[in-house]
């Protein structure tokens, strides 16, 4: 049986969708309906361009056709280009670089330290996402919970999500600040200010530069799938600024765990709206890539500046 959805506003036609038979007494009382839909069939055949039906008191009329239509989304899926299994929880403290300190302003060690701290935790956020999804697999996890004092467990899955992102992209950004200050010394001592301060940065304004060469490869650099960049900085600014990514909260993948969201960059929802949804494994690996590319590159740099030299 066919059902045929509209606008919960502007009550204009969307699309029909099948649903099983009902009763013709369930269909005179309008059982089994979502919310705004209807079994009545819009009369297509009455419609020219620039025209639509709009579902008015219980009926179709036909109207022009001046209603705002949201773009279609485009989906966003992030692929490592290998499989999941390769995936292995490797230590970085013996290969994150050390930077010099920021006289009177930041001791390095320090955050090389939170750096290398924060990619075990994503590790253990990354185990939670998993046992999280095991448990809504096998039937054994609870969407919701009653207590005021324990947050629902999809929440509790939602929020390790997102915690599990900011901690890559806030690693990324620390390797950006620290890795400008050694590039450019020199300027940061004369003015003190960081001028390539985030992913963001580098992947907007500072594309001609050595940093950017370092972090996405060039013909002498090592380059990898640098979309994973643009990814992380997106899914962070849904997370940090999307209220439609609420639209999103329910829904997990169903063989893995899933980063999922919806973003209108810089809120413009007249703009192509992306619809976020990358396996969990695959972001991991492509963190895990990413760090190996970046610490390779900067090694040949510091190879190639003794060369000079």
């Amino acid at each position: 049986m066919e059902i045929y959805h509209y606008d919960s506003h502007d009550k204009f036609y969307l699309y029909k969708d099948t649903v099983p038979d009902l009763s013709q007494d369930s269909i005179q009382k309008g059982g089994g309906l979502p919310s705004s839909a209807t079994y009545i069939r819009p009369p297509f055949e009455d419609c020219t361009d620039g025209f639509i039906p709009v579902f008015e008191d219980g009926k179709w009329v036909i109207k022009a056709d001046i209603f705002w239509h949201r773009k279609p989304h485009i989906e966003v899926n992030f692929d490592a280009g290998r499989k999941a299994s390769t995936l292995d929880y490797k230590d970085y403290e013996a290969v994150f670089p050390h930077f010099r300190d920021w006289p009177q302003l930041c001791n390095t060690v320090l955050v090389r330290f939170r750096c290398i701290q924060g990619i075990r935790i994503i590790y253990q956020k990354f185990r939670d996402l998993i046992r999280l999804h095991d448990s809504f697999k096998s039937g054994n996890g609870s969407l919701n919970n009653d207590s005021c004092l324990v947050p629902s467990p999809i929440y509790i899955y939602k929020f390790e999500s997102e915690s599990f992102v900011f901690l890559m992209r806030r690693i990324l950004d620390s390797i950006v600040q620290m890795m400008w200050v050694e590039l450019e010394f020199s300027k940061f001592q004369h003015k003190r200010k960081i001028e390539c301060e985030s992913i963001g940065f580098l992947l907007t304004k500072h594309k001609d530069s050595q940093l950017y060469k370092i972090f996405c490869g060039d013909e002498f650099y090592e380059k990898g799938n640098e979309c994973f960049l643009g990814v992380i900085n997106d899914l962070f600014n849904a997370f940090k600024h999307s209220v439609i990514h609420d639209e999103t909260m329910s829904l997990i993948g169903s063989e893995w765990p899933t980063i999922v969201c919806l973003y209108a960059k810089y809120a413009n929802y007249d703009d192509q709206i992306q619809y976020h949804n990358h396996n969990a494994y695959h972001i991991l690996m492509g963190f895990q890539d990413c760090l190996d590319r970046i610490f390779k590159n900067y090694e040949l740099y510091k190879q190639q500046l003794k060369r000079d030299d």
